[in-house]
């Protein structure tokens, strides 16, 4: 103690002048930190209070364990004196570490051992000091764990404040159990905090080869599908292998589920529209059949058929009964786009045949229809979905022409191949020479509502429905090219074999929406 003293009396108390660099400064800036000083000797526990507090610190001393527990709370180095009247000081950690804010415990005697130091620093203390302690020495540990305390604080702060965003966060290497999530995370995952400890983010969600933004799937628990929408980074790492991967993102698998029921609702009333306009079509047939058949009843009631008549008639009725047939079964395809199909292998030509054979009823007069088949292609596709897409289409192409005059309305659908980024596609465009779309418009042909019908008759859903059913497929929908001379939309879908389309891609940027038009037939 008296080594101690004659220490502290000839070494100056160093007072910092000027603006050190930022670290220094942060260490030896002790703001209003608490130190807790719990020794026995009345004398040093005075001393050293004294030293601590000229250093900026707030200083509390205290002789003995009992009165030690309650005031560890709330500081944030400890000077602890390793033999108490009470007790043991190491005795003391258990309760520091139990605080919400653990605070640095240095552990000090003057009669230690390595052993004592090893057992001190492996329960939780910050540092091992041998008496008598020389102040500059004593000031540089209380500094340190001073400045780690801060950095525990800080990074508790964080923690708190990410767990109060809701938003998810995610970070770890692919194949290692998570290194961080926030409760964000684990309420749109489904999970516990405790079920996430051992996962990896392989298990919970779908990780791109590259950092970027978008959509990726989530695995719920109940074996279904979440999405995030959200921003991977990489962040590097001092050892070898893998990045530690980073995802930032937003639940939006609600917002999804009812954009899918906006969709489905609004594809129904789409069908019962084009299931309206198709009855007439069934009845004309209908009605001939069943006229050609009263007549055969009353000529054999009467017992004057005419057998050549009568040949002639039945004939008819086989064509009648045909188209009934014919027709039924393209509707009945059509309205598996309402059920859950599954992707099989179409002649796309084909499709768009049995297609346009109900949108020709849908349009009537309004315009002509006509197909063009390039090239026989065969894609993946679900029949349903993909024909209501395209007799969307046409009838919003018709819609746009209605009361055109001159020229004449005609809308083009062509079937055929393209290229798209150096990748070959199967395209079906759509070609109207209308007055193509208005150029305040384009941002928002897809958006849900929108429509530029003024007479109410349009629901604002046909291009989001069928955006939505291309997506699907894998592929994309968008308008190709709008002027003067009239619009063209395409439908990009991949080939067998071949990757999804991404719904944006630079090859639109180059084709541009906008600029004249070659009207029908001018897709190339």
């Amino acid at each position: 103690m008296a080594e101690f003293l004659r220490a502290s009396r000839r070494t100056p108390v160093v007072r910092s002048v000027g603006a050190p660099p930022w670290g220094r400064q942060r260490l030896h800036d002790p703001g209003s930190l608490r130190v807790l000083v719990v020794e026995d000797q009345a004398m040093v526990r005075e001393l050293i209070c004294e030293l601590v507090q000229s250093w900026g610190y707030l200083v509390e001393g205290v002789g003995d364990l009992a009165s030690a527990t309650p005031r560890v709370a709330g500081a944030a180095v400890v000077l602890l004196d390793l033999q108490l009247p009470d007790g043991e000081g190491l005795s003391l950690l258990p309760r520091v570490q139990a605080s919400p804010s653990p605070a640095s415990v240095i552990v000090t005697t003057g009669y230690g051992t390595v052993e004592n130091a090893i057992q001190a620093l492996h329960e939780g203390a910050f540092g091992f000091l041998l008496k008598p302690v020389r102040p500059p020495v004593l000031r540089s540990m209380v500094a340190r764990a001073a400045q780690a305390y801060r950095e525990r604080r800080d990074l508790e702060l964080h923690r708190d404040i990410l767990d109060a965003v809701r938003d998810v966060i995610l970070a770890g290497r692919p194949g290692a159990p998570l290194s961080y999530f926030n409760e964000g995370a684990a309420e749109a995952l489904g999970r516990s905090g405790s079920d996430l400890a051992g996962a990896t983010l392989a298990e919970l969600v779908e990780i791109p080869a590259r950092d970027g933004s978008g959509e990726y799937a989530t695995l719920l628990p109940d074996g279904g599908r979440g999405v995030v929408e959200g921003t991977w980074t990489s962040l590097p790492t001092e050892t070898a292998g893998e990045p530690t991967r980073v995802l930032v993102g937003r639940d939006i698998t609600r917002e999804r589920q009812a954009q899918r029921d906006l969709v489905r609702s609004g594809a129904l009333a789409e069908l019962g529209m084009m299931l309206a306009e198709a009855a007439h079509e069934l009845n004309n047939p209908a009605a001939f059949v069943l006229a050609n058949l009263t007549t055969l009843q009353e000529d054999l009631d009467a017992g004057e058929l005419d057998l050549g008549l009568a040949q002639e008639m039945v004939r008819e009725c086989i064509e009648g009964v045909g188209r009934i047939t014919r027709m039924v079964g393209q509707l009945r395809n059509l309205t598996r786009a309402q059920i859950e199909e599954r992707p099989e292998p179409v002649q796309l030509a084909q499709v768009v045949r049995d297609s346009l054979h109900i949108a020709r009823v849908r349009v009537g007069r309004r315009a002509s229809v006509h197909l063009v088949i390039e090239a026989e292609v065969e894609v993946m596709a679900m029949p349903g979905r993909l024909s209501q897409a395209v007799m969307n289409l046409v009838a919003n192409a018709a819609d746009a022409l209605d009361g055109q005059l001159s020229p004449a309305p005609v809308v083009e659908v062509v079937v055929g191949l393209a290229e798209e980024g150096g990748v070959e596609i199967a395209r079906i465009d759509v070609l109207d020479n209308g007055p193509g779309v208005p150029e305040g418009l384009r941002d928002k042909l897809f958006e849900p509502f929108m429509t530029s019908k003024a007479d109410g008759s349009g629901t604002g859903l046909g291009l989001p429905i069928s955006r939505s059913f291309v997506e699907d497929l894998g592929g994309r929908l968008f308008l190709l090219r709008s002027g003067p001379a009239g619009a063209c939309f395409r439908v990009a879908l991949p080939l067998p074999g071949g990757d999804r389309l991404s719904p944006e891609d630079p090859a639109l940027e180059r084709s541009g929406a906008a600029g004249d038009d070659d009207g029908p037939g001018g897709a190339g």
